[in-house]
């Protein structure tokens, strides 16, 4: 049961980050979106000492590091899909990108599939597969992939096609692969994820010394794009100065939504992952609160579906104690 909440919270404090992003965007800022990454840079310093004090080994980064060189592959993956992800709501329309890249909670679950079962723990599968499991698994999949669909639609009504077809024209069948593989490369990082921290089937390090790799390899992206922002606009750029606020106020609810993640993912490698991508949910009730944005009685019924997933989840468990 623990594990389930813990996947819950960091949702909702990932639904509070994405909010919080949004409402610190700056339009008119062609930089905005790096300052949002030396932000969440600069709130892992926050954490740094503390995943240090906890730390299960007390290993260094490098120690680390060469102990866990696949990590940065793991890496590499969450970068390609970054840049895809920014490239694909960048020249394609919402309604072509969003749903092709909600797919990511459904390519997680088919991967570990595919790893238990060619790994030879099939009877692990059929522990974790309950008829309650599989329901859940296929109301949370399912709900996601159509918040994405009812969103884009909706849009779709507010926007003409002339900007997709013309990005199809120019880039070809390319320009509905863009999402298609940043929701591919996703699912890379999070099963790796799953992997680096699985004691049974993966490499079993503990969850902490994870953060620990991460957050520094996270500032270690963060320093070249600080230097790039100091190149092009010749001035200091400040993370914790007051008028960031949102910003490093985001990077914080970033970084201890992925801690508690980590924390649910050691406990249960399987289902975590991929329930992950409810964060959603939580995002789309943050900005009817916070933001006033309105939703549509197709949103409401597809945040109903995914927490009776969620919920469903939480039976589950309840029954297996």
């Amino acid at each position: 049961m623990i594990w389930v909440i813990l996947t819950v919270v960091s949702a909702a404090i990932w639904g509070l980050a994405d909010m919080l992003s949004k409402k610190g965007t700056e339009a008119e800022d062609p930089f905005s979106h790096v300052r949002f990454v030396i932000c969440t840079g600069a709130a892992m310093l926050v954490f740094m000492p503390f995943f240090r004090v906890f730390s299960e080994s007390g290993a260094s980064f490098p120690q680390l590091l060469a102990q866990y060189p696949v990590f940065l592959l793991i890496t590499l993956a969450y970068v390609i899909s970054l840049l895809l992800s920014f490239f694909s709501f960048r020249h394609l329309e919402a309604s072509a990108a969003s749903p092709l890249c909600n797919t990511s909670a459904a390519m997680i679950l088919l991967m570990l599939l595919a790893f238990y079962l060619f790994s030879g723990r099939k009877q692990d599968m059929r522990e974790l597969l309950t008829p309650l499991n599989v329901l859940a698994s296929l109301l949370v999949c399912g709900g996601v992939i159509a918040v994405g669909i009812v969103r884009s639609a909706e849009e779709e009504q507010l926007r003409e096609r002339r900007e997709l077809a013309q990005t199809v024209k120019r880039y070809g069948a390319a320009a509905i692969l863009f999402p298609l593989l940043s929701a591919f490369f996703d699912a890379l990082e999070s099963v790796g994820d799953s992997l680096m921290v699985d004691a049974e089937a993966g490499a079993g390090i503990g969850s902490i010394d994870y953060m620990r790799l991460w957050a520094a390899t996270y500032l270690l992206i963060c320093i070249p794009l600080w230097i790039y922002l100091l190149i092009k606009e010749k001035i200091v750029y400040q993370p914790f100065s007051k008028k960031e606020g949102l910003k490093l106020a985001s990077g914080l609810a970033e970084v201890s939504a992925y801690t508690l993640y980590i924390l649910a993912l050691e406990r249960e490698p399987f289902f975590v992952s991929f329930l992950s991508s409810t964060y959603c949910v939580f995002s789309i009730l943050f900005c009817r609160i916070f933001l006033k944005e309105k939703l549509s009685k197709g949103q409401y019924l597809c945040i109903a579906v995914i927490i009776a997933g969620l919920a469903l989840f939480g039976i589950a468990e309840g029954l297996a104690a």
